[in-house]
């Protein structure tokens, strides 16, 4: 009898070791599928667009594209480098993923003039660009411009509004020696330049596209600078 007993312990103890390496097994699994899950989710949220790495992060409810790059000092004076060996560390949040703004057309290389001249930037006050992302638009050319250690000054283009209003007249034509950002309206985005101007076309009243793409393609167009 007693022997019997023993036999039917071992027995019962043997099912449910066998039962607890099988759920072990099953939760070894399942922790295995999440990790591999969550590493495919990081890393679908990072991608290289033209060389620049960018990561998708979530602001709320908002994705945001950021793309972060190193850049010497410089002095507003005399425009020059400062070699601190303690580069300034320069954060790019775009509202549009890149890769999207890819068919908006660039006509000509954007170059920027020495560090110590103003950017302008023109905004014409037709209805068409009265539009609701505006502020953010002018919020992201200004930032991109003052981290990269550029100052910044916003005007219009309808020389009769400017003075009623007190705000500066800021054309292509009226600032021919400095680097103008002018805003138009148009069928279709677009970015020409001509001479020190550039002429960012907005259609629908999709402000933040070519704006983006601009910010995008002069960081491209000054990496390929740096590196020729």
């Amino acid at each position: 009898m007693k022997e019997k007993k023993e036999q039917r312990e071992q027995k019962t103890s043997s099912k449910t070791d066998k039962e607890l390496y099988w759920v072990l097994g099953v939760m070894v699994a399942a922790i295995a599928v999440f990790l591999v899950g969550f590493t495919l989710l990081k890393e679908s949220d990072s991608f290289n667009y033209n060389g620049l790495d960018f990561q998708k992060e979530m602001l709320g409810n908002i994705p945001l594209y950021k793309h972060t790059y190193l850049t010497e000092r410089v002095t507003r004076t005399t425009g020059q480098v400062v070699r601190t060996g303690d580069a300034s560390s320069v954060a790019i949040l775009l509202r549009n993923d890149p890769r999207r703004l890819e068919d908006i057309p660039v006509e000509g290389k954007i170059e920027f003039l020495s560090v110590e001249q103003t950017i302008y930037i023109s905004v014409n006050s037709a209805p068409e660009l009265s539009c609701d992302y505006s502020p953010i638009a002018m919020h992201e050319l200004s930032s991109f411009f003052t981290q990269n250690g550029f100052a910044a000054k916003a005007g219009i283009s309808n020389e009769t509004m400017a003075e009623e209003n007190k705000i500066d007249y800021i054309t292509c034509e009226n600032r021919p020696d400095r680097m103008v950002i002018s805003f138009a309206s148009g069928d279709s985005p677009s970015i020409v330049r001509n001479g020190n101007c550039y002429i960012l076309t907005v259609a629908n009243c999709d402000i933040l596209a070519p704006t983006e793409k601009f910010i995008i393609q002069s960081i491209i167009d000054a990496k390929e600078d740096i590196s020729s």
